[in-house]
């Protein structure tokens, strides 16, 4: 809450296949994105807004199949995938536009059909904007589009285009009409506390890296004084 990091995640695995990370997404690729269910940020918006049938909704494995259909069947047509998580699409668009300069265009309307509609209900009933939010879709970035939503539909999967790959704009990511989704500075408020914190910050994005560089420095600097003092009580 607010400006401090209050955590964080990793995963260590052994790949069968070629990686599919973000740093392999060229301009004129399409993007196809899967039905998105929710996951625990839909759960939780369910759980403290007091609508237990949505909770429902995100005990899906549609996630695990998409990717282990990629691995298996679809890894010479696929060449990234990301989920659609923490930040929504537009945090998404903002990591991938970081790190190869290019922009997503979408269309605004397909990915809105794309979210599972008990879960798109709550999320127009609370005012809670969908493209800032985890509703754990898997974005897949491909030039075979019709191959892979084949594949995807024989496996009961709802997947289609939503947009494309192009040249970095001035914003991450656009619709296809020219609007422009801006990055927020965290995701979208999702329960009565966040919502009454709110989505800004009086810091800029510069002052927040100074901060977040200090912190980094400082937790590097305890944790080789830890080391030293171990290192001392075993001499």
């Amino acid at each position: 809450i607010g400006e401090r990091i209050s955590g964080g995640v990793g995963a260590v695995g052994i790949l069968k296949s070629r990686d599919f990370s973000r740093k392999n997404i060229r301009k004129g690729m399409k993007i196809i994105m899967t039905e998105g269910n929710g996951g625990g940020t839909i759960a939780t918006t369910a759980i403290f807004n007091g609508i237990p049938e949505v909770v429902t909704e995100t005990f899906s494995f549609s996630d695990l199949l998409t990717c282990s259909l990629v691995r298996d069947s679809l890894a010479d047509y696929v060449y990234s995938m990301t989920d659609v998580t923490n930040g929504g699409i537009r945090g998404d668009a903002l990591e991938i536009s970081r790190m190869n300069n290019l922009s997503l265009v979408i269309d605004d309307k397909k990915f809105i059909s794309l979210i599972n509609s008990r879960v798109y209900d709550m999320l127009k009933m609370l005012d809670i904007d969908p493209f800032g939010i985890s509703i754990d879709s898997i974005l897949i970035f491909t030039y075979k589009e019709d191959i892979v939503i084949d594949k995807l539909r024989e496996h009961g999967i709802r997947s289609d285009v939503i947009g494309y790959v192009d040249d970095l704009k001035k914003y991450p990511i656009i619709t296809i009409d020219g609007r422009e989704l801006n990055p927020q500075f965290r995701e979208s408020p999702y329960t009565p506390i966040k919502k009454y914190i709110g989505n800004n910050t009086k810091f800029s994005v510069e002052e927040i890296s100074k901060r977040l560089d200090y912190a980094i420095e400082e937790a590097k600097r305890k944790i080789d004084d830890i080391l030293k003092n171990l290192k001392a009580s075993f001499t």
